[in-house]
């Protein structure tokens, strides 16, 4: 243990070794024997590049002001169509009324597997509603917060830059949403940190508590694409932060080693999983993520809307970097410049295809790592090594060092604040609708809405998922043909048939396909329109239209 080394302070210092008993840079809830020494703790002491901070209470405080920035917007918009849509698929399964066929079907279309997310979803919501599925979601981000204070502790020696760090993401707009908001994003996200946090910890071990530590990394990452299947975008990520951890302390063989295996592994099980999961899952995979449909939005509006959400941390990272390469070693600057790079994958990736659909959650990830590259910043900054000279020079850059680190945080966080309460209203609050619809259902009924998904778990108990339809696509086979009809034409069959119990249009997304059901019902009086529900989003206000065949 005694020849174990820690990364150089600088670059023209010399290394420095782990001495004293082995008990001083142990876990305290490691015991004598074994497994102490198999897993040993690199805790050096106290990095010299910040002073010591001995508030442990510190990440206590970030937390508790995380979970109030996300408890606000708990009950601020009824749900989100995502939402709504993975509640309901985990309700069936935990409840059992949703057979493998339909399971499959699900997976046709879904960003993530429905045996992973939707279950422990909808478990919550048994205990507090859509709220409670809200609550779970809290409940991973102040995990994945809490993990990455954890990593960047490790990485810098201090407890500063983790603080810094963990202030910057916690308090996040994107991160403030996640919390919020019941969808696979904070549990893949979570998954995603626990990964790092494994790779990270193995540094100092010895070579079986490592491996081990390194396996527990590639379960994590495989889990965490099932959960998400973009997620897989930062598997990449993962391994080059815990290489680069490594050959920090153990040099470039031992890193390539440890780099290359779980590389390999992680690819091997992400595979493997992938062959076996069947069609319907393939499917789902290449339709919602490998091959997703292009949009219209111009790479420069994704760009600018991410610079906007994340711009002062991306900034931070890089500046990281560049200030950093003067102080340590190689490793260490491409450790650095990892971290900040993750940061642009989400923007680029949602440029590529020209659209910003999930771009304020996606950034979260990246942002993730490239806080604990932004907190080494900040903690520089705020006060960096050897100021205990106190003269009016060194007291003039300390206080605009420590005005710039205090900007930057309270900066980033009353933009997520504003940020993260207009996406909440991005969409339509449907209180009334669902209660409109609710009086208007009944047995064997089929039901037409563009966002259906934001009444399916209210009315999860009176209408299958099988009758609802939406506007987005339609398949109907005429009764008097027998032809099969898609898009327009099976709406326009369908509509003269009175197939549909019950009509529910807002006009917003598939305004053309809205208007033209809208002249059929017309065309052929069979529907009547029997009530109007105003609304207001981020976007201004709207109305939701019920139509009933005219014979109900």
């Amino acid at each position: 243990m005694s020849g174990l080394k820690v990364p150089p302070d600088n670059a023209n210092r010399a290394p420095r070794t782990l001495q004293g008993p082995p008990s001083a840079y142990r876990d305290p809830w490691l015991t004598e024997g074994w497994f102490a020494r198999l897993v040993q703790d690199w805790r050096p002491e106290q990095s010299k590049d910040f002073p010591s901070v001995g508030s442990r209470w510190a990440i206590v405080i970030i937390l508790l002001v995380q979970a109030a920035l996300s408890m606000r917007l708990l009950t601020a918009n009824t749900t989100f169509p995502d939402e709504g849509l993975y509640l309901f698929a985990g309700y069936l399964q935990v409840t059992h009324q949703i057979p493998l066929s339909q399971l499959e079907g699900l997976a046709t279309w879904f960003s993530g597997s429905p045996e992973v997310y939707p279950p422990a979803g909808a478990f919550a919501a048994q205990f507090g509603g859509v709220t409670g599925g809200r609550l779970l979601s809290l409940g991973f981000m102040l995990f994945t917060t809490g993990v990455l204070y954890a990593v960047t502790r490790r990485l810098w020696s201090s407890r500063m830059p983790a603080i810094f760090a963990a202030a910057l993401f916690g308090w996040l707009g994107s991160v403030q949403f996640l919390g919020s908001f019941a969808t696979y994003d904070a549990m893949a996200l979570s998954l995603l940190a626990l990964a790092t946090w494994f790779g990270v910890r193995a540094v100092p071990c010895r070579l079986p508590a490592r491996l081990a530590l390194l396996a527990a990394a590639v379960v994590c990452l495989a889990v965490a694409n099932a959960t998400k299947y973009m997620s897989t975008l930062y598997d990449p990520v993962v391994v080059a932060v815990v290489t680069l951890a490594i050959w920090r302390v153990r040099r470039w063989p031992a890193a390539v080693f440890a780099g290359c295996a779980m590389a390999v592994s992680t690819a091997a099980l992400v595979v493997e999983s992938y062959r076996i999961a069947g069609g319907s899952y393939q499917f789902g995979i290449k339709f919602s993520t490998l091959t997703r449909a292009m949009s219209d939005t111009s790479p420069k509006l994704v760009l600018a809307a991410s610079g906007r959400w994340i711009g002062i941390l991306v900034v931070l990272a890089f500046v990281a970097a560049v200030v950093i390469e003067r102080h340590r070693n190689r490793a260490t600057t491409l450790l650095v410049l990892v971290l900040a790079a993750a940061a642009l994958l989400a923007p680029v990736q949602e440029a590529r295809i020209h659209t910003t659909v999930s771009l304020y959650k996606h950034v979260a990830f990246g942002a993730w790592f490239a806080c604990a590259a932004a907190g080494w910043i900040l903690a520089y900054a705020y006060d960096a090594p050897n100021r205990s000279d106190r003269a009016d020079g060194r007291k003039r850059r300390l206080t605009l060092g420590r005005l710039i680190a205090v900007l930057a945080v309270t900066g980033s966080t009353a933009i997520g604040v504003i940020s993260s309460t207009t996406q909440f209203h991005n969409w339509p609050n449907s209180n009334a609708a669902t209660a409109e619809l609710t009086t208007l259902v009944k047995p064997h009924g089929e039901y037409l809405a563009e966002d259906f998904d934001q009444f399916t778990y209210y009315l999860r108990d009176d209408i299958p998922l099988a009758q609802w339809w939406n506007t987005w696509s339609f398949n109907y086979k005429d009764p008097r043909t027998g032809q099969e009809l898609t898009s327009a034409a099976a709406y326009a069959t369908a509509i003269r048939e009175r197939y549909f119990s019950v009509i529910v249009l807002d006009f917003q997304d598939t305004d053309t396909t809205d208007v033209a059901i809208e002249k059929d019902m017309k065309e052929y009086h069979d529907y009547r329109q029997i009530a109007t529900i105003p609304y207001t989003t981020s976007a201004g206000p709207g109305d939701y239209y019920f139509w009933i065949p005219t014979s109900a």
